[in-house]
């Protein structure tokens, strides 16, 4: 296969996974947790992609996790959306100051995003909506410790999806 079938490819590996991912969280884990705090697996999987690709393709993937993310559950997609493209833009600034290719930085950038992504959200719905809604900080950090759990064998998943698709990160291309 040519490389723009394999980018192809591996970019709806990881836009699958992060639907899947999305409807896990929304629903089943909710059932089996009793809508109490889940692993936010798909943020994870949008955390690497946008720290691992090209400013457009990262920008692209961006909008469309968040958006599937907000369409899977009870969260208004603009709301999402521009939650998710202000974490791309924090997250493409820090990473032109500070980049290491290794599961330490990733797993640090993706529990902070985890909640920064849940604490913008609100302070977004807070500016946006009438009735406003309470904050949920305890569930918040109990999700960032849940998540930390299986964040170093999910960055590995993804690390090995690259390596099966060829794909080349950006880590390997500054190196």
């Amino acid at each position: 296969m040519t490389r723009p079938s394999w980018v192809f490819i591996n970019f709806t590996l990881f836009l699958m996974m992060v639907l899947i991912c999305s409807s896990l969280q929304s629903s089943l884990l909710h059932w089996i947790f009793n809508w109490h705090a889940t692993f936010q697996l798909a943020i994870t999987i949008a955390v690497y992609v946008i720290l691992n690709r090209g400013q457009v393709e990262s920008l692209i993937f961006t909008y469309l996790a968040f958006y599937c993310m907000a369409a899977l559950s009870n969260m208004f997609e603009g709301v999402a959306v521009l939650t998710g493209v202000t974490l791309y833009l924090g997250l493409r600034t820090i990473r032109t100051r500070i980049y290491s290719p290794t599961p330490t930085h990733f797993t640090w950038a993706a529990l902070s995003s985890i909640f920064l992504f849940h604490f913008l959200s609100w302070i977004f719905t807070v500016g946006l909506e009438l009735n406003v809604p309470r904050a949920h900080p305890l569930v918040w950090v109990l999700e960032i410790l849940i998540t930390a759990l299986g964040i170093k064998p999910l960055y590995h998943l993804l690390q090995w999806i690259d390596q099966k698709t060829n794909r080349v990160t950006v880590s390997e291309i500054i190196l």
